[in-house]
């Protein structure tokens, strides 16, 4: 709810938590619907932590599908890829192959559809190269945190970086 109080007033918000798979909590809110405050907390409450696997390439595409289909045409599009930063589904092979899927094909859907994706990774063992990878070929950018107070200052840039992309015209 702190990250979307520094959106811009006509932000459209969406929560897709993963684990072995990928949902949408929250569909494509916007932030000024008198009921998204308790939307966002109910998406949030519904978090389960206890999830073992990570499928990354998952959310990606599942955040890509939102959006193509709920987005509003013409606006700025952004993904905030907040994870543990491994792709991690119980099979290196399976791992290998969704990976070389997400760093191949869903960065280059990303890139097609003008999405930028904003990589942060809250383990200091995470793949940091992994988020790098998706993050800036994007246009996006990627952060490392090494402690829960980082949170804050990580979501802040991410949210200026957004309101700075908002403020310039859009591409035709």
């Amino acid at each position: 709810a702190a990250f979307a109080d520094r959106l811009a007033a006509d932000t459209r918000l969406a929560i897709a938590p993963f684990d072995t798979r990928a949902r949408i909590a929250l569909p494509l809110t916007p932030i000024q619907d008198p009921g998204f405050r308790a939307a966002v907390g109910g998406a949030l409450a519904g978090l389960d932590y206890k999830g073992q696997w990570t499928d990354i390439p998952g959310a990606i595409e599942r955040s890509l599908y939102e959006l193509r289909e709920h987005g509003r045409p013409g606006a700025r599009r952004a993904i905030v890829l907040f994870t543990d930063g491994f792709v991690d589904l119980g099979d290196r092979e399976r791992d290998r192959r969704r990976t070389d899927w997400l760093t191949r094909d869903l960065v280059a859907e990303a890139k097609h559809e003008n999405v930028m994706i904003f990589g942060i990774a809250f383990t200091e063992a995470a793949d940091y190269q992994l988020i790098q990878s998706i993050s800036t070929p994007t246009g996006g950018t990627h952060f490392r945190l090494y402690s829960p107070s980082e949170i804050s200052g990580v979501f802040r840039q991410v949210t200026d970086r957004l309101r700075q992309l908002q403020a310039e015209p859009t591409l035709a």
